[in-house]
């Protein structure tokens, strides 16, 4: 079993919009080239294609934005329950998912995906109102009850929320909370995205030191595609010995992605390594990096140098917790690292 170490950095959420420029690769400290901006001029020398940004290796942050008062409003209860809240009776205690997963945004609100609990909570937008997924209500509820919940993912419409339930199977509801259907996998993941062709991406982790071991050259899939009915398509990412290069995996053990979509578009982000991937109806578009500090990334280089087949635990930085993809295909991602000014 491997152990991971988070390393321990300023933690702060805050959303890193990814231009077309070349990272500073000099000796600065971190925060100085993730708060630089650009001037004018950088940013009109931006080159595009179709409709995606043409996206380097190697880029460094266009503007940093705050989003804790997003979090501070959620964490609230309603307006018209805020003073019972003191009294914390058990109504109020009950009222926000006490183990949330996942949030997604729907075409009535939020659904937030509580696994502790092994229920979807659907919210409205002002968070006045809150309903749960009914399993008991539904004719067959052994099929309406959530199992083991992984995650979730809406559709492009946002009127069904997916759930990726173990053992491996998505489980549909609608914007009401009412379980619509569920679809074998033959394997599960721990990420899911939609596209507006219905097809889902199933994210794994995948082991870079077994990997290597592996004299087969035998290729293992990273995110999986299955159509709308749950029959596998090509893989969109598969990883072989040869394709364990820097800077995507730049750790000896797990590694994961994150998955996120709009319309055609899925991003799969390498938290660790900075990394985004743009892809557009299964072909690869362009691909963003962080500028990480030189520190992480030379103590990446030792550990992985240092791996050995019995080493059983790693250090890491998630510089990203989450992608947004802008409708003509440009990228925000979400990060914890906060910047120099503490943000």
């Amino acid at each position: 079993m491997w152990l991971l170490l988070p390393m321990k950095l300023a933690r702060a959420v805050v959303i890193l919009i990814l231009p077309v420029l070349g990272c500073d690769t000099g000796s600065s400290p971190f925060g100085d080239v993730a708060s630089r901006i650009p001037s004018p001029a950088q940013e009109e020398a931006i080159p595009k294609f179709g409709l995606a940004v043409r996206i380097p290796a190697i880029s460094c942050v266009k503007r940093v934005a705050e989003t804790v008062a997003v979090h501070e409003i959620a964490g609230l209860p309603p307006a018209n329950r805020a003073r019972e809240s003191r009294n914390a009776s058990p109504q109020v205690k009950d009222w926000l998912p006490k183990n949330p997963t996942r949030v997604v945004p729907t075409a009535r609100g939020f659904a937030v995906l509580d696994a502790g609990a092994k229920e979807l909570n659907l919210f409205s937008r002002d968070f006045t109102r809150r309903t749960r997924s009914h399993a008991k209500d539904h004719l067959d509820s052994t099929a309406a009850t959530l199992v083991r919940p992984v995650t979730a993912a809406v559709n492009t419409t946002g009127d069904t929320i997916w759930v990726l339930d173990s053992p491996p199977r998505l489980v549909a509801f609608d914007a009401a909370g009412r379980f619509v259907r569920a679809i074998a996998l033959p394997n599960g993941g721990q990420q899911l995205a939609l596209d507006r062709d219905g097809n889902f991406y199933v994210g794994r982790i995948v082991l870079p030191q077994t990997i290597r071991r592996d004299t087969s050259a035998r290729e293992s899939v990273m995110v999986a595609v299955y159509d709308r009915d749950g029959a596998a398509k090509p893989p969109l990412v598969k990883v072989a010995a040869k394709d364990l290069t820097l800077p995507r995996f730049n750790l000896p053990g797990p590694t994961d992605v994150i998955l996120s979509s709009r319309d055609s578009y899925v991003a799969v982000a390498f938290p660790a390594a900075g990394v985004v991937d743009l892809y557009q109806k299964g072909k690869l578009l362009g691909t963003a990096q962080m500028c990480l500090p030189p520190g992480v990334v030379a103590a990446y280089g030792r550990q992985l140098a240092a791996a050995t087949e019995e080493t059983r635990q790693q250090s890491w930085v998630p510089f990203i917790s989450d992608v947004y993809i802008h409708p003509n295909g440009d990228l925000s991602v979400m990060s914890n690292v906060a910047d120099r000014e503490g943000r």
